[in-house]
């Protein structure tokens, strides 16, 4: 019995050993099974990370080439607005030195115009006043010839004084030939004294379209108070016995009238 016992009993610690052993070895596995598969989520864990990290990276890189797009763009826009900027201020600085010039060229033609007409008044000023010289010389002139006429005609009236009566004037046989007989009394006792007498309006007004030109502007000098200088005796008229023949009209008038009595032409005096 008792070795049966101590069968038993080892037996028994056999069985014990065998599953304390089965246990260990049960404990053993399921610790390396249990490293295994922690070894096995760490190197998921670690691939996870890295991909992770990856992801991460992409997305910096992403979104760094983003912004670097974006900071590109906005710098090339920068340039682009700069760049009409400046454009705008060369061309408006252009238009400015347009405007400057095309304003100091027309001051310049505005003084040149100017200037021209400076010159131009002043020519025209010489003018004037070279044709109030002339006119003045011209009137002296006048002045001298009428003095020297009236002095001629005072003359010649004293030598009719004189002189006989004119032979072949006898009293009704030309109205004419008296009328001027009895002028050429008279006008000594009043050239001296009586300033030239305009033509009388009828006379004038009804001989204005038979009158020459050269009497016409006689008469305009006359009345605007010039003296005209007397023109050059014709040829053909040669005055005979101290009578003169009008050139125009053709009446008989005597050698010391001025103008005729029936046209109103001034009359040509000799010296």
């Amino acid at each position: 019995e008792a070795e049966r016992i101590a069968e038993l009993e080892r037996v028994e610690a056999e069985r014990l050993e065998a599953e304390r052993i089965a246990e260990l070895e049960r404990v053993e596995a399921e610790r390396l099974e249990a490293e295994r598969i922690a070894e096995l989520e760490r190197v998921e864990a670690e691939r996870l990370e890295a991909e992770r990290v990856a992801e991460l990276e992409r997305v910096e890189a992403e979104r760094v080439a983003e912004l670097e797009r974006v900071e590109a763009e906005r710098i090339a826009e920068f340039e682009r607005v700069e760049a009409e900027r400046i454009a705008e201020r060369i061309e408006a600085e252009r238009i400015a030195e347009r405007i400057e010039a095309e304003r100091i060229e027309a001051e310049r033609i505005a003084e040149r115009i100017a200037e021209l007409e400076r010159v131009e008044a002043e020519r025209i000023e010489a003018e004037r006043i070279a044709e109030l010289e002339r006119v003045e010389a011209e009137r002296i002139e006048a002045e001298r010839i009428e003095a020297e006429r009236v002095a001629d005609a005072e003359r010649k009236t004293e030598a009719e004084k004189a002189a006989p009566p004119l032979p072949g004037l006898v009293p009704g046989a030309n109205l004419d030939a008296e009328i001027a007989a009895y002028e050429l009394r008279v006008a000594a006792a009043s050239a001296a004294s009586a300033p030239i007498a305009p033509p009388p309006a009828g006379a004038a007004s009804a001989a204005a379209p038979q009158m020459p030109i050269a009497a016409m502007r006689q008469r305009e000098v006359r009345s605007a108070g010039i003296p005209a200088a007397p023109e050059a005796v014709p040829a053909s008229i040669t005055p005979i016995s101290g009578i003169a023949t009008c050139p125009l009209c053709g009446l008989s008038l005597s050698a010391s009238a001025r103008f005729c009595r029936r046209c109103g032409t001034q009359q040509h005096q000799s010296a």
